[in-house]
């Protein structure tokens, strides 16, 4: 569960940073806290994720990602800061950051009011995305939420092509009662 205290005094630092939140962070935003998150998963402009890490005491490294049915790399880290767990990033799938596509999440970001918080989050569709590429349980769930919201379909056909695996994504949205044809 995320300490809303904590949330405030992140978002004071991350006020001169180009960042997002994503993952379970923006489903808790998303479902405007229906949905919590266990901790602050944040995205942040690989230029700058360096100096934002010092400032809350987490080291980055290359990391290999394997979750259930994900596997993906990134350079990011884990900390606690102030006894809330916090994720880093700067970006995934190695695909999205050789080709850079990476850059389309901070253009669609979205600024939201989340509990009287001004918050930057990714886009509904990259969130989508995202959870429909790691198909774990929590993401069937979180897709079952998401799925009554407003979507661009040809969004997250190209977002699913950035990651690497169009037809995974795309199956699996289907799967799930999603419309993606048009």
């Amino acid at each position: 569960m995320v300490d809303y205290n904590v949330l405030r005094e992140v978002l004071g630092l991350l006020k001169p940073f180009n960042y997002a939140f994503f993952s379970g962070m923006a489903m808790e935003v998303y479902t405007n806290g229906k949905r919590k998150a266990n901790d602050i998963d944040i995205l942040i402009n690989k230029n700058e994720i360096d100096k934002f890490a010092k400032l809350i005491g987490c080291k980055l490294f290359n990391r290999i990602i394997e979750k259930e049915n994900y596997h993906s790399e990134d350079y990011g880290g884990e900390t606690t800061f102030d006894g809330q767990g916090i994720e880093l990033t700067s970006g995934f799938s190695r695909k999205r950051m050789q080709e850079n596509t990476i850059v389309k999440l901070f253009q669609k970001k979205v600024k939201v009011n989340y509990l009287g918080f001004e918050v930057y989050v990714v886009s509904i569709e990259e969130l989508i995305t995202h959870k429909a590429m790691m198909q774990r349980q929590k993401d069937v769930s979180d897709l079952e939420i998401l799925k009554t919201m407003k979507y661009d379909l040809l969004l997250i056909r190209e977002l699913a092509r950035d990651f690497g695996d169009e037809d995974k994504a795309v199956k699996f949205l289907v799967s799930l009662g999603y419309n993606l044809s048009g």
